[in-house]
């Protein structure tokens, strides 16, 4: 996943809109790239902006809770970095270290699999109409390698016992493995989204699919889990659009079980969707408010 702060492009200077930008797969390394990011913004708090199909869970739930220490919001969005013009150097300079011009994009995003458990640790969470958030089993990886190695026999004397010497050494053959996440596993998720206020319900919706298959969370679903918490675009949030434009998403009651974990109940502000927002994800068509239960697939 790229991760790096990008400022508005346009004619907007000194006041630009910035905003940290994720993009792609998570995997191990992309919390150490939030940490940097982080640290070089010290107090500074930015909106994160995300799109991604998902990757490591333990790495989305090591950033959900950077995010969540630094109070920060977060909005699933595509950021479009401007290219850098040719033979600008300093240009260059700045996007290798991680800043960038760019612009949110108006069109469809995603945050699938893993991400939206990286999202659920916005302080304010943003779906707008156009973002997709879907979920399937978590699964785990195993790779077991083949190894060569070869050794030849070395001794200081003839008295003296011989020492082995490694001189060279291959993998010549590796078989990686997935199967369904274990309980451990979804009892870690359950307790990493219970601290972040997000309703454990969504565990059953992610068992419902397999790992080759995705479950896009309709409305009802979003609302339910209360993993959205403002329906807004991600150019809404990062541009300072008024929220009288797209209300946050208001709890009118908590509900508790016996064990005492509680879940917000949660209601949406219906907003009809402009023409100018009526083009859709290739198989997923766009709602307001899909029938309850309905699955779909991107």
């Amino acid at each position: 996943m790229e991760v790096m702060v990008v400022t508005a492009d346009g004619p907007c200077e000194p006041i630009c809109a910035r905003w940290i930008a994720a993009q792609g797969r998570i995997d191990g390394r992309t919390p150490q790239r939030f940490r940097t990011v982080l640290g070089k913004l010290k107090a500074e708090r930015l909106p994160v902006v995300i799109h991604s199909s998902g990757g490591s869970v333990l790495a989305a739930i090591e950033i959900g809770q950077m995010i969540r220490e630094r109070r920060l919001d977060i909005a699933v969005g595509r950021t479009m970095i401007e290219p850098c013009p040719a033979n600008d150097k300093d240009c260059q300079k700045a996007l290798t270290g991680g800043q960038a011009r760019g612009r949110v994009d108006g069109q469809w995003s995603a945050c699938l699999s893993a991400c939206p458990l990286l999202l659920a640790g916005g302080v304010n969470r943003y779906v707008g109409h156009l973002a997709f958030v879907g979920v399937h089993e978590i699964t785990q990886l195993s790779t077991v390698q083949l190894i060569e190695k070869r050794y030849k026999l070395e001794s200081p004397s003839f008295f003296a016992a011989p020492e082995r010497k490694l001189v060279s050494e291959k993998v010549v053959a590796t078989q990686r493995t997935e199967k369904p996440a274990d309980v451990d596993a979804y009892s870690r998720v359950a307790a990493y989204l219970a601290m972040m206020q997000v309703s454990t319900a969504i565990i059953p919706l992610m068992k419902s699919k397999p790992a080759d298959d995705i479950l896009i969370l309709s409305r009802k679903q979003l609302q339910d889990i209360a993993l959205a918490t403002h329906v807004m675009s991600a150019a809404e949030l990062v541009h300072g659009q008024t929220s009288a434009q797209s209300p946050p998403i208001q709890p009118k009651a908590m509900h508790c079980n016996s064990n005492g974990t509680c879940s917000p109940v949660m209601q949406f502000p219906v907003r009809s969707i402009p023409k100018t927002e009526s083009s859709s994800l290739p198989g997923i068509p766009v709602s307001v408010d899909p029938p309850n239960n309905q699955q779909q697939k991107p």
